[in-house]
């Protein structure tokens, strides 16, 4: 052995997985190619995700710098939730527009709904604190 396993001290166990299946449902199969290969899918991602934030506009109010980051943002997180987000020993489809749609149990939707309630407390903590600065000896 290479010197990192002692059956005497730590337990091997193999872990089992679903199959990935693409949006046909047939499964991927890696000795033919038909998988989507990590550096793919995540130029995909950024390329999506791009795509999506100026489709709402983004960068209109962001500044280069900032819409790269979020770029990056929404495309590795959705890529890491859609997967983090299904059972490991299930089957599931691989779908390039479910992992990046702003609907339903998404990374994008979650950072939507994170985002919102954000921008909420904070008009509500600017409101509280205008109305005590308004009050008769400031705070």
């Amino acid at each position: 052995m290479i010197g990192w396993y002692n059956p005497q001290v730590t337990r091997v166990e193999h872990a089992g997985f679903g199959v990935v299946l693409g949006e046909d449902k047939k499964k991927f199969k890696t000795r033919s190619g038909d998988t989507v290969r990590l550096m793919d899918l995540l130029e995909e991602g950024l390329k999506r995700s791009m795509d999506k934030l100026k489709e709402k506009e983004r960068d209109k109010v962001l500044t280069p710098e900032e819409l790269t980051k979020a770029q990056r943002s929404v495309a590795f997180g959705c890529i890491k939730y859609a997967d983090l987000s299904h059972n490991r020993i299930n089957d599931y489809v691989f779908s390039f527009d479910k992992m990046l749609d702003d609907r339903g149990n998404t990374a994008a939707y979650l950072l939507y709904a994170f985002t919102r309630i954000r921008y909420r407390l904070l008009a509500a903590v600017l409101r509280r604190s205008r109305f005590l600065l308004s009050l008769p000896g400031g705070c």
